[in-house]
């Protein structure tokens, strides 16, 4: 019996590259991120739980727009 789910190693290597490329990937950093951006509201003063935070980029985002922010990651290990 597996302690792992089976294509847990696969996702670890691809979270890592993907984390690497985020800010500079034209997809995310030219259409994805610009977009999703115009449709925060103003979270300045807020408490936001930024649930699978991921990279955490999110999370930076909100915290230099005057948010109090929890940024919660899980990455099950066995």
């Amino acid at each position: 019996m597996k302690d792992r789910f089976i294509a847990y190693d696969a996702y670890a290597k691809l979270a890592e590259k993907y984390a690497a490329i985020i800010d500079v990937k034209l997809h995310n950093a030219e259409y994805e991120r610009p977009e999703l951006l115009k449709m925060m509201p103003n979270v300045a003063g807020l408490r936001v739980l930024d649930a699978g935070c991921g990279t955490g980029s999110l999370t930076e985002w909100f915290l230099g727009h005057g948010a109090e922010v929890l940024g919660v990651r899980c990455r099950c290990q066995s």
